[in-house]
């Protein structure tokens, strides 16, 4: 928890939603961030709220 505020691996993160894909039950997103230090990530997780 310390790591993430004081020394995060990755910052200025975002998502962009192609508008043009409207397939039922489906989303497709392109995620771009800025990798800020050497790191493996381990686990990748979204939460998502309508």
């Amino acid at each position: 928890m310390l790591e993430s505020k004081m020394a995060p691996v990755l910052s200025d993160q975002g998502v962009e939603i192609d508008d043009g894909n409207r397939t039922p039950r489906q989303t497709c997103w392109t995620w771009h961030w800025v990798k800020n230090r050497y790191a493996q990530q381990i686990v990748v997780s979204w939460t998502i709220a309508v």
